[in-house]
């Protein structure tokens, strides 16, 4: 019973290696896939990563997360998104580590201008994780952006239809067009002119007959003056 107990750990260690040598090798590529990360050596450090996962079998949450970090630096987004997926339905991933990936999720999704989507993802996180920062951060920032938007698509004013251009003029046209002023001739009022004998059109016994008539009242007239001056000069005298 012993031998056989002897050669089942003799068969265990020899198909699944030396513990401690497992671990090391762990804790030495932990310590390198970061040291890669922060060279910004982001390809290497994530073959690190996988290599912890797939070849070592670490079950651990933060290693997608980390994984999907890498191929975000790198522009993959749609791997980091796959990975960062992978992280909120892993059995041991915590509610931190769940907020962290639904946080690069939202920032995925506003680079590919899914603005709605992004909004959504941030709030997740938050409700999470409400100490996330960053996810509150991006979220604020985001709503009052969509607001905005909002508002100003709201103002626009709408196409005025129906509305013709005016059609250009020809020279001929904009001549006759222009208002013509008025012509108005000032009359000046006739003051009672004299008309000569030839315009009254009578016969020449009237007209003599005329002339005489004129000629007696002109005659009186005088005589009427030289009445008024001497009976004036007559009343201007002294009474004594």
């Amino acid at each position: 019973m012993k031998a056989f107990f002897l050669v089942l750990i003799t068969t265990l260690f020899l198909f699944t290696g030396n513990p401690v040598t497992r671990i090391a090798r762990m804790n030495e590529s932990m310590l390198q896939a970061q040291r890669l990360y922060q060279q910004q050596a982001y390809k290497k450090a994530a073959s690190t990563y996988l290599y912890l996962m797939n070849d070592l079998s670490l079950a651990h949450a933060h290693l997608p997360l980390n994984v999907g970090n890498c191929y975000f630096r790198l522009g993959a987004y749609k791997d980091a998104r796959s990975y960062y997926k992978k992280v909120l339905v892993h059995p041991q991933a915590s509610i931190q580590v769940q907020s962290l990936a639904q946080l690069q999720l939202g920032n995925i999704a506003y680079r590919y201008k899914e603005l709605q989507e992004a909004l959504q993802l941030y709030k997740e996180a938050l409700l999470k994780n409400p100490y996330n920062r960053k996810a509150r951060y991006n979220y604020e920032l985001l709503k009052k952006k969509l607001a905005k938007e909002a508002t100003q698509k709201g103002k626009q004013p709408k196409p005025q239809q129906d509305q013709k251009t005016p059609k250009k003029q020809t020279p001929k046209q904009r001549k006759e067009s222009k208002p013509k002023p008025t012509q108005q001739k000032e009359e000046s009022p006739q003051l009672g002119k004299p008309k000569r004998i030839k315009d009254l059109k009578m016969s020449e016994e009237k007209a003599k007959m005329l002339l005489e008539a004129m000629k007696e009242n002109e005659a009186q007239y005088i005589q009427n003056l030289r009445r008024k001056k001497t009976s004036k000069q007559e009343d201007d005298r002294p009474d004594w």
